[in-house]
């Protein structure tokens, strides 16, 4: 199965309730597509950690199943090579495992933002590793796999800077509002983006003023 194919059909979510069941049951196999189940092993975190609600989130937690995607794109992607990568990654080492690249990509992220959670993820990261054979493949993979989660982390981290902005959309009529207010919690609008250069280079004009 190749691993950076995002599955998200009946399919991939029944795998991932199986990775979940298996962890439970004490299984020492992966019944489940690599990226499909690390991703919903991040999202079962996010929930049992924040909450599952929006306004609980941290500006760390929040860009937690960014930071994971990310990182397993990458690190799945710098071997494969079969997409333009959005990070600058040293070459992969030949015949890394690709498997072993991103369980290890994931499992560093989610250790590193949910310390308190850290048998869990080891759980997870001995049944995802446990179909890939022992040897070099798998031991260049699995740094490869923390290099691509480092990086992941870096691009996505909250500046030390930022100024954190609360909503308050409070006017009067004829003076304009920037639209670039967070729309829950005061950290949004500081993150750094993914894809824009800034945060605010789509952002039209504001309308003349009425005065």
């Amino acid at each position: 199965m190749m691993i950076c194919e995002w599955s998200t059909g009946l399919a991939g979510r029944s795998a991932a309730l199986a990775f979940i069941l298996a962890l439970a049951s004490g299984a020492k196999s992966l019944p489940a597509d690599t990226v499909t189940t690390w991703m919903d092993v991040t999202e079962h975190a996010l929930s049992e950690s924040d909450g599952g609600t929006a306004t609980s989130r941290t500006a760390q937690t929040s860009r937690v199943p960014a930071q994971v995607a990310l990182a397993l794109f990458e690190a799945t992607n710098g071997i494969e090579r079969r997409y333009v990568p959005f990070l600058e990654l040293p070459p992969a080492p030949p015949g890394a495992s690709a498997e072993a690249a991103a369980a290890v990509a994931a499992h560093t992220v989610l250790a590193a933002v949910y310390p308190d959670h850290q048998k869990t993820f080891d759980d997870a990261l001995v049944i995802s590793l446990a179909g890939v054979p022992d040897g070099e493949s798998e031991k260049a993979g699995s740094e490869f796999g923390k290099l691509a989660a480092a990086a992941a982390m870096e691009r996505s981290a909250l500046p030390v800077d930022a100024v954190l902005e609360p909503y308050r959309p409070l006017t009067e009529p004829g003076v304009y509002i920037d639209p670039g207010l967070p729309s829950i919690l005061p950290f949004e609008t500081a993150l750094p983006t993914y894809f824009l250069s800034r945060i605010d280079e789509l952002r039209p004009a504001g309308p003349p003023r009425l005065d």
